[in-house]
Order: C-alpha cells, then sequence, then structure tokens
C-alpha cells in the first residue's frame, strides 16, 4: 500500500496522523497537462500491516493494526521419575519355569491351551491361577422317539454332555431351522431342552 502527499507539510501531516515509522520516500512522476512543467511528489511504502478494511483506492487509511505473535517455549528442566513395569503375557509350550517372567506376568501354554496368571513373586509360578482354555464344541441329535412328554404341556430331551461346564446351547430343527426352546442346566454335564411342540433336530453345545 502507498500514501501519496504533494508537499513537505503534507508528508510531516501524513507521518504523524498515522504514526508512519517504517517508510522509504521515493519520487514519482506526476501525468501534467500537455506543455506543463513535470512535477515529482513523494510516496510513501508501508512495510507495516494494515487492515484490509481501510484499504480503499479512493480513500486513506483511518487506523492500523499490529499484531505481535508471542511464541512461549516450555523447557522441561530435569527428567521425571521412571514409571512402574507393565505387566506381560508370555508364552512357551509346556508349563513355565519358574525364572520366566516377573511379578505380575502371564502365561500361555500352546500345548495345553492353559493360561497362567498373574506370578505372584519373581521366584516361581506356585498359587498362580491356572484356567484351561477351551474351543470344545458338542453337537447331539435326537429323533422324535427320544422325546419324552407331554406332561404339563410340555416336551422334553435330556442331553448328557460330560463337558464339566454350563455351556451355550443353539438348536435347530431338522430342516436346518434355529429354534427357541427352554434349557434347564441339571449340573454341569446335563442339561434339558424343553419345547411345548415335539422336532427332531440338534443342538450345539460349546
Amino acid at each position: 500500500m502507498k500514501f501519496e502527499a504533494a508537499t513537505s507539510d503534507e508528508s510531516a501531516t501524513l507521518e504523524k496522523r498515522y504514526n508512519l515509522k517504517s517508510i522509504s520516500v521515493v519520487d514519482a512522476r506526476v501525468d501534467q497537462p500537455a506543455g506543463a512543467e513535470a512535477k515529482t511528489v513523494p510516496l510513501w511504502s508501508l512495510s507495516i500491516h494494515t487492515p484490509a478494511s481501510i484499504v480503499s483506492p479512493t480513500a486513506k487509511p483511518v487506523g492500523l493494526v499490529i499484531v505481535t505473535e508471542v511464541v512461549n517455549d516450555v523447557i522441561v528442566s530435569s527428567v521425571g521419575p521412571q514409571g512402574p513395569r507393565g505387566r506381560t503375557i508370555l508364552n512357551g509350550h509346556g508349563s513355565p519355569a519358574n525364572n520366566l517372567g516377573l511379578e505380575g506376568d502371564f502365561y500361555y501354554d500352546q500345548t495345553l491351551s492353559r493360561f497362567y496368571g498373574p506370578k505372584l513373586s519373581n521366584l516361581t509360578w506356585a498359587n498362580a491361577t491356572v484356567i484351561t482354555l477351551t474351543s470344545n464344541t458338542l453337537s447331539y441329535s435326537w429323533e422324535m422317539a427320544q422325546i419324552v412328554g407331554p406332561v404339563n404341556g410340555i416336551y422334553s430331551v435330556v442331553i448328557n454332555h460330560n463337558l464339566g461346564y454350563n455351556p451355550n446351547v443353539t438348536v435347530k430343527s431338522s430342516a436346518g431351522d434355529i429354534l427357541e426352546t427352554g434349557i434347564d442346566y441339571n449340573g454341569i454335564n446335563q442339561i434339558t431342552l424343553t419345547m411345548a411342540q415335539p422336532f427332531s433336530g440338534t443342538a450345539h453345545l460349546s
């Protein structure tokens, strides 16, 4: 952006009025009518930022906005204390050796699908919890002749699965449709399916 003044008085007025501190003065030729003497006037090239809202080809600026950015550096004078060690899940084949892992670690036996942990001390895995992971599934099919009932309007079929726990049960008819039945858990090795209408099918236990 440039300001133009025809006289030195006007130049001083511009400097004072708009607080122009970073300027350079140059001469520029101004077109005059034919036969008139050539005239030069001072021009000021601003190196400061002027709001776009006051820049107009026909009007002089009425003010200046100068934004100064301050950058603060964060300096860490010393390193903090080391945090606690995280727990680790180790793995191998067979039971874990006592010198393997530290207190709080876990271990997975890939051979027998057993999960140990957490380790109670750095010296031994003794008394650590051991869980046998299983993906055993059992499918049990029955025919109409195996269904008992009705007893009080309810039909039933008993399944001895011997899984040692209460399994999830999905029941399908012989046509392959998934059906809802009642499920009584008689113990960790036996269930009874109950139904309003008898049908042959298969129970998938997992």
